[in-house]
């Protein structure tokens, strides 16, 4: 199901964070993921999950990774703490050979992530699809890699 979800998910993106939000909340609203057991985990440990995501796909060019307070708990995590997760992602995409290897950059610059990837099931599916698209689709990165190749 998660692989399903990360699919249609990423075919709604748009560079627009707040476009996301509203595709998001439209989509889990609309397919009845909201209260649904799948989604309930999620949201309970990480009340703001849709915030990070839709700033994840909006796949906004950042030079670097911003960091926050390792002792801010994820259920603690503002719009501010959102944004800088969620906009991360696309500079380790661009930076690694692999949404996979983005993925787990972004973990463990993050450590309060961990718990989603590790204690939801299929979450880290889900996470692996949008990182993969994002990897094949990314303009920024294909223009990275293949500078870095040119020297």
């Amino acid at each position: 199901m998660w692989e399903t979800i990360g699919e249609e998910i990423y075919k709604r993106r748009s560079n627009n964070h707040k476009s996301n939000y509203t595709q998001l909340k439209r989509y889990f609203v609309t397919n009845g993921i909201v209260d649904d057991l799948l989604l309930a985990p999620v949201i309970e440990k990480c009340s703001r999950f849709r915030t990070i995501l839709s700033f994840v796909l909006a796949d906004r060019l950042e030079f670097s990774v911003r960091k926050i307070d390792n002792e801010t708990k994820l259920e603690e995590w503002g719009v501010e703490e959102c944004e800088r997760v969620g906009v991360s992602l696309a500079n380790f995409i661009r930076k690694r050979d692999s949404g996979e290897a983005a993925l787990e950059a972004w973990r463990y610059h993050f450590d309060q992530l961990n718990f989603l990837f590790d204690e939801v099931e299929g979450f880290s599916k889900f996470m692996s699809i949008i990182a993969n698209n994002m990897f094949k689709d990314s303009i920024y990165g294909t223009m990275y890699r293949v500078g870095l190749e040119q020297c």
